[in-house]
């Protein structure tokens, strides 16, 4: 039984797990240089990547594929926000 919050038009942003590990793993292995442009000199040792999905998807469109992939409906538990 899956919870489906709002009718399952909410949307996230659904990662592939090996896609952010591999993206944590070429971030740890690279080194850090300063940073400069127009706006910012930046010598700091440390930075921010982002390295989840940009593209949301409905949990309802995540459901549909998942159903697809394994040929069975999925057993829904309709749930308010």
């Amino acid at each position: 039984m899956i919870d489906v919050f709002s009718n399952g038009e909410v949307k996230r942003h659904f990662t592939y797990i090996d896609d952010i590990v591999e993206g944590v793993i070429r971030v740890a292995n690279t080194i850090s240089s300063p940073q400069k442009s127009k706006i910012i000199t930046s010598s700091a040792l440390y930075k921010f990547y982002n390295v989840g999905n940009n593209q949301p998807v409905s949990l309802r469109r995540f459901l549909a594929a998942i159903e697809t992939a394994c040929g069975n409906k999925a057993k829904e538990n309709l749930m308010s926000m």
